[in-house]
Order: structure tokens, then sequence, then C-alpha cells
């Protein structure tokens, strides 16, 4: 199946590529925006594990690396392929990594 073109979330990704080519100097300013975007990720993973749904131990900075760059990487070869299974394969790998770090159910408190 070909993704909607209405999907605008990897833009970011390949508009920073792209800008970077012809505009190093604006290198950061979009590592700003990676950063504000990762701190999302992080607020997430953090709210998970305050409420035992992750390991206490778990890497949140790791993991979302992990999200960002499954989705960037995703998003590029679903677009280049007009095919949604990368991204959909690299999103699953990644949720797979994060409920690797959860706590069983029963930990929870």
């Amino acid at each position: 199946p070909t993704p909607p073109s209405s999907a605008v979330a990897g833009v970011f990704g390949s508009l920073a590529s792209e800008i970077l080519k012809s505009e190093p100097n604006l290198h950061d300013a979009i590592a700003h925006g990676f950063a504000r975007w990762g701190a999302e990720f992080r607020d997430g993973l953090n709210t998970m594990r305050d409420d035992g749904t992750l390991a206490k131990d778990a890497d949140i900075h790791r993991l979302a690396h992990v999200l960002m760059a499954a989705f960037q990487g995703g998003m590029l070869l679903t677009q280049a392929t007009r095919d949604i299974a990368p991204l959909r394969d690299a999103l699953r790998h990644a949720v797979d990594t994060v409920r690797a770090a959860a706590t069983p159910s029963g930990d929870r408190e």
C-alpha cells in the first residue's frame, strides 16, 4: 500500500538533510529542532518509567534515539519505495526495544 501523500511527519528530517547540504550554518537550529522533538519522546518515556511501565534503569535517551531513528529512517524508505512496510517494520522493532525495557505488569506500583 502507498502511504498517504499528506504524510508530512517525515518532512522535518528530509528538509533538515537538504538544508544542511546547502546551509551548514543552520546546523545548530536544526539540531535544536531534533532536540525538541527528542524531548517529547523522553518526556513520554520518563512518564512511563515514573508510573512503573518501564524499568527504573531504562535508558530513556537511548530509547528516544531508537524511536526517532526508526521513524526518520522508516519514513525515508517509505517515501522512496512508496511502500509503508519499511516504516511499519522499523517502528515495530523500535516498540519492541521499548517493550524490552518494560517491567512485568505485576511489578508496577
